[in-house]
């Protein structure tokens, strides 16, 4: 079979307020969907603790009124700035347990069926029948009355009429009301067949998605190569991204060699923070921010693609569950000019470690990885990678249009 001719599902996960968007690719339509909205969800809380620690800074600030708190304000500031760059200098350091557990649970569904039940309608009762012994209809007579006959008479009949009536109009009242009570009866019923068969698809097409999700972690435990792509997605989605890196990654892993590919697109050195110190500055009383120079971020720029690129590397080897994974090319890249002066990928740095290779450069913590040594990088104008992803020149169609049509084949009337 020809893998080219095989469709690869793709959706672009986006988080407006922060201005994140990445394109997720996958072999599973319904995986891709789920990992979009797992996606969104990293994005979202990430954006709430920056929101927070924001506010929190703006509280402070509002708060100052001498200048000695203005001085432990920036002093504060400065603290929070090198915690930065150091976190930054240390991205190898951040690999946690937590990033590591990947619960398959995530994928799942567990959408409740939020249409309401139709409300049984309450039958409207009958009103009491009319009774002939009932006083109402017992003629008024007296003593004068029995001793006319024809007036005794006539009282009689006028109160055998009024029943006679009455007895009409309830009979015909009768029937009106249990003619409305079993139409809203029989409308009710049907309401509830159809709510009935709504919550029987809803709750079908739902376990039908996530048996797949079984399915994908069978696939991985078993190293098949589209679930391994996948697990390693999900695994740099949760890693260490500093704030203001763009997020964007190809894969693909080659089942024979036991080799995942990785291209990685690299921050530029301006995508690095540019503020050098925070200070209190008297005559305007408020806090001054002083910046780094060029050559300043140069010099640190190497040293975080660095531990970004060691931190991947023993984030997808440490991982590897299932030990599929005996080595990774890893071709790191960035937006940039190329010869023709058009703007396009520049690949500047490619490698291939294994596990041990990782290990080793993790005790060493040094500048060199692979028989790339960092330092400088900045000024490299682009090199030819060792090998290129090929997965993705695989026809890409939306995953959302995968997921109908796995409806459609699971749907009762095409298995009839």
């Amino acid at each position: 079979m020809n893998t080219t001719t095989v469709p690869l599902w793709e959706m672009e996960a986006l988080h407006e307020p922060s201005h994140k968007r990445r394109t997720i690719w996958g072999d599973d339509p319904y995986l891709v969907l789920r990992k979009v909205n797992e996606q969104q969800q990293i994005w979202a809380r990430r954006w709430q603790q920056k929101l927070s620690l924001e506010r929190r800074r703006q509280e402070q600030e509002l708060l100052c009124r001498t200048p000695e708190e203005f001085q432990a304000l920036a002093l504060a500031r400065q603290q929070e700035l090198e915690a930065q760059w150091q976190q930054l200098l240390t991205l190898s350091s951040a690999i946690s347990e937590e990033m590591l557990v990947l619960d398959v649970s995530s994928l799942r569904d567990e959408t409740p069926f939020t249409l309401a039940r139709p409300a049984e309608p309450r039958a409207v009762p009958l009103p009491p029948e009319p009774l002939a012994s009932a006083a109402c209809y017992q003629p008024e007579v007296s003593r004068m009355d029995k001793l006319f006959k024809k007036v005794l008479e006539r009282k009689q009949q006028e109160a055998a009429a009024a029943f006679a009536r009455d007895h009409e109009n309830w009979q015909q009242n009768k029937q009106h009301i249990e003619a409305n009570n079993a139409v809203m009866q029989q409308r009710y019923q049907e309401s509830l067949q159809l709510w009935e068969l709504r919550r029987e698809q809803f709750l079908a097409r739902q376990q039908m998605l996530n048996d797949r999700v079984v399915e994908y972690r069978r696939a991985y435990l078993a190293g098949e190569a589209w679930a391994v792509v996948d697990r390693c997605d999900r695994l740099l989605a949760v890693g260490p991204h500093p704030d203001g890196f763009v997020e964007e990654w190809e894969l693909e892993y080659l089942a024979d060699e036991r080799t995942l590919l990785l291209e990685y697109r690299l921050p530029a050195p301006s995508e690095l923070p540019r503020v050098a110190q925070i200070s209190y500055d008297s005559s305007r009383r408020g806090l001054v921010e002083t910046f780094l120079t060029q050559e300043e971020r140069n010099g640190r720029y190497d040293q975080v693609l660095y531990q970004l690129v060691l931190a991947n590397l023993q984030l997808l080897l440490a991982g590897d569950e299932a030990g599929v994974i005996d080595r990774i090319q890893f071709t790191g890249w960035l937006e940039g000019s190329l010869s023709d002066g058009h703007k396009g990928r520049v690949t500047l740095l490619t490698l291939t470690l294994d596990k041990a290779a990782v290990a080793a450069a993790l005790a060493r913590q040094g500048n060199e990885l692979g028989g790339v040594v960092f330092e400088e990088l900045y000024r490299l104008q682009g090199i030819t990678p060792l090998r290129q992803i090929d997965r993705l020149a695989r026809p890409r169609l939306p995953a959302s249009r995968g997921v109908a049509e796995l409806e459609q084949d699971a749907s009762p009337e095409q298995a009839s």
